[in-house]
């Protein structure tokens, strides 16, 4: 308050300080910050107070000296002569100010069957937009507009924070999970092996451990049959197929590299520009040709945001214009070997992450005068299986 209002840094000098400062107490004069100095008293007043010292002054015989001046007063004061300056600090928080009156940015979260997108669409449709006055967002609308749209939507919570519209969703997966098991399917192989493992949680199994099936095989039916105590059957029902299979299966690996490739090739030549996004339409600072016949584009996109969760229609976006070329590149014999094993390691390290096992490797790097090649069968133990509705 006191540097709203202005206050100054003072010094009291002269013949009896002590007995100006117990006046300045019986007349409730706020004196604060009071140290002694060799020259004397240093403190700090308002400026209010401190036109009130005159009699005083006058009484005790003391002296006062103005050392320093404090607070927004004196700050207009200073820079009275630049009205400009004031013009376009008051503009920039007028603007700030009517900026804040509307929504900027709509933030969908726990969408997973229906993509940002098509939900903003929709919501456009609506006149839900970004732009739209705050005073106009009405959140219980947009959670029954959303409920009433989606059948799979099951909860919609939407809120403003700031200027932006924050819109949380959860989806029905029971429901989904209900309309597969609707529909009755075998298991069958996918491929031709042996089976070394099945566990059966529902239908019935057709093959045990260490049966060998082809492609297309029933591995479990989803017809299951209920008989009494002599095996008469008594009644047949029907179900989705589904079980844990593991199979030991063979598969031919063939990859296969030239020495002599076409790459792109980075020249290092860059280029880059400005644009300025308003209300999403773009300006670009920098225009004009690259000059490059082939070249890569990258953007940085920087939006204006205040906090948190004051977003600004404004974002700054730096484009890289990156120069390439397309050369003949001949790689020696260790270089395609290496590339052949890397590609060999690269397939591992994929089948690894399905849950398949090898078990057996036996795959051949050959490299001649113009080509690379790898080939050879694999020995694998994996998830077995596939559901074929019937």
């Amino acid at each position: 308050m006191e540097n709203l209002k202005g206050y100054l840094l003072i010094l009291l000098k002269g013949y009896s300080p002590e007995r100006f400062l117990n006046i300045c107490s019986v007349h409730q004069i706020e004196l604060w910050n009071v140290n002694h100095t060799k020259e004397g008293y240093e403190c700090n007043i308002s400026v209010a107070d401190f036109k009130r010292l005159k009699p005083i002054v006058r009484k005790t015989r003391t002296k006062l000296i103005i050392r320093k001046r404090y607070g927004f007063p004196f700050f207009l004061y200073k820079y009275r002569k630049r009205k400009a300056f004031f013009l376009g600090v008051i503009s920039a928080f007028l603007a700030v100010y009517v900026l804040s009156l509307f929504i900027w940015d709509i933030h969908i979260e726990g969408n997973y069957s229906y993509t940002e997108q098509v939900l903003l669409d929709y919501l456009s449709s609506e006149q839900i937009v970004h732009g739209m006055k705050i005073s106009e967002v009405d959140c219980e609308q947009i959670e029954k507009l959303l409920r009433s749209q989606y059948s799979d939507i099951i909860w919609v919570s939407a809120s403003v924070s700031g200027t932006r519209l924050i819109i949380q969703i959860e989806e029905n997966f029971d429901k989904w999970k209900e309309k597969e098991e609707t529909v009755y399917n075998n298991i069958v192989a996918d491929r031709d092996c042996k089976i070394t493992s099945i566990v059966t949680r529902s239908g019935t199994p057709m093959v045990k451990q260490g049966d060998i099936v082809a492609k297309g095989d029933i591995l479990v039916s989803g017809v299951v049959e209920i008989t009494d105590e002599y095996g008469a059957v008594m009644k047949t029902e029907y179900t989705s197929a589904d079980a844990d299979i593991y199979g030991e299966s063979v598969y031919w690996y063939e990859d296969r590299i030239d020495l002599n490739q076409q790459k792109k090739l980075y020249t290092g030549n860059e280029k880059y520009g400005w644009s300025v996004s308003l209300f999403q339409n773009r300006l670009f600072l920098k225009a004009g040709k690259t000059g490059f016949e082939h070249f890569d584009i990258l953007t940085e996109n920087h939006p204006l945001v205040i906090g948190t969760n004051f977003y600004l229609p404004f974002s700054i976006e730096k484009w890289y214009y990156k120069e390439y070329c397309y050369g003949q590149v001949s790689l020696t014999k260790e270089e395609a070997e290496e590339q052949l094993k890397k590609n060999i390691n690269d397939f591992f390290e994929n089948l690894i992450q399905k849950g398949v096992q090898i078990v057996g490797n036996n795959v051949k790097i050959s490299i001649d005068e113009k080509t690379g090649s790898a080939s050879g069968r694999l020995l694998i133990i994996g998830p077995q299986g596939r559901k074929e509705p019937f």
